[in-house]
């Protein structure tokens, strides 16, 4: 495994090696978006720091099938299963709120899982 970290937006992951990391921001002020994907062979997985205040944009991107608590690092979370409204294939997201933050990861498939497993806030 390899480690992101992000010192500004206060978290770390641990991923597969090799994978590679793009990092990209858009919007400004509250509405301001952090990316960082994870992207291996057959997998990409996803990553968003935004504002708390967004969360209804995120459960808006996709169908809800189920929807559990669960903890991340200590820190409350809600995993949500579903599909992608833009493909309709098969999706899941955790979201995890901290100090006005929404931190959402995405993606699908046993890296997802491994990923979740492997966040951290700092």
């Amino acid at each position: 495994y390899e480690e992101y970290k992000n010192t500004d937006l206060q978290f770390m992951v641990r991923h597969p090696a090799g994978w590679t990391v793009e990092t990209s921001r858009s919007g400004s002020g509250t509405e301001e978006i952090f990316f960082v994907g994870l992207v291996g062979e057959a997998e990409r997985l996803n990553i968003s720091v935004l504002s708390e205040t967004m969360e209804g944009l995120v459960r808006n991107s996709l169908t809800i099938d189920s929807e559990k608590s669960l903890t991340i690092d200590g820190v409350p979370a809600t995993k949500l299963i579903g599909k992608s409204l833009k493909d309709g294939s098969p999706y899941s997201v955790v979201l995890v709120k901290r100090a006005g933050r929404l931190y959402s990861i995405s993606g699908t498939g046993r890296a997802f899982e491994q990923i979740q497993d492997n966040f951290q806030l700092l």
